[in-house]
């Protein structure tokens, strides 16, 4: 039998083991606290270069993708965010990249702008270009992990005008200035080991304008031009 001071020695002694691990388990949460106050300041910039766990698609755009139903051509089998406003233009799409792109850590982006900066602003060759430029780079930058597509800008049709707007560029020049731009994204995916998916040659017809089987406007994708345009992005899918 333990006398009533060797009992007490024991009891202290359990007294400070239980002390030891209940600091040791208050100090764990509180480094682990730290930590997550820490990941929670770091700056977006930081926090998705990480590696992609859940890959998904962020279809970025204007009309032409606000308007494309993506489960209905696509399925649900693929996780696709469709990040395209109606009326945009490459300068919406820099000033709202963070909500639009980066928030998802999307491990693919495809991108379909320019067709308003050309239509609407007159934008020339060179600046649409710039512009697209800008966009990606930012993309490259914030996403290094990201896979980037960009889509060829599609053709428009002289039907457009009476729909949106009389008197504005015609679609003869406009198509000029969309297969000069055209262009240069090729190469410019060449040289930049991005990847370009020609679509605008799907869509034209033999005076490249947008050819009417696919569009019901001269501007936007009819079902049947959707279905067409599908079939070539599902090969990068």
């Amino acid at each position: 039998m333990f006398s009533i001071k060797e009992l007490r020695k024991k009891k202290l002694r359990g007294i400070i083991i239980a002390y030891r691990f209940i600091s040791i388990v208050l100090i764990g949460m509180l480094i682990f606290s730290l930590k997550v106050q820490a990941d929670n300041k770091k700056p977006i910039t930081t926090i998705i270069k990480n590696e992609i766990l859940n890959p998904n698609i962020v279809m970025l755009g204007d009309s032409i993708t606000d308007g494309y139903d993506l489960d209905k051509y696509f399925g649900t089998d693929i996780l696709m965010v469709n990040s395209g406003i109606s009326g945009d233009k490459t300068h919406d799409i820099s000033d709202n990249i963070r909500k639009r792109v980066y928030e998802y850590n999307p491990s693919k982006v495809f991108l379909l702008i320019g067709i308003n900066d050309i239509l609407y602003e007159n934008a020339s060759t060179e600046t649409v270009f710039k512009q697209i430029d800008f966009i990606v780079n930012e993309i490259n930058e914030k996403l290094p992990n990201a896979k980037i597509y960009i889509e060829s800008i599609y053709p428009v049709n002289s039907d457009w005008h009476d729909y949106y707007c009389d008197g504005v560029k015609g679609s003869t020049e406009s198509n000029i200035i969309i297969e000069e731009t055209n262009d240069l994204l090729k190469k410019y995916c060449e040289v930049n080991g991005y990847e370009y998916i020609d679509v605008y040659s799907s869509l034209i017809d033999d005076e490249k304008n947008f050819d009417r089987e696919y569009t019901n406007d001269g501007l936007h994708p009819n079902e049947r031009g959707y279905e067409v345009i599908t079939e070539i992005l599902k090969k990068y899918m």
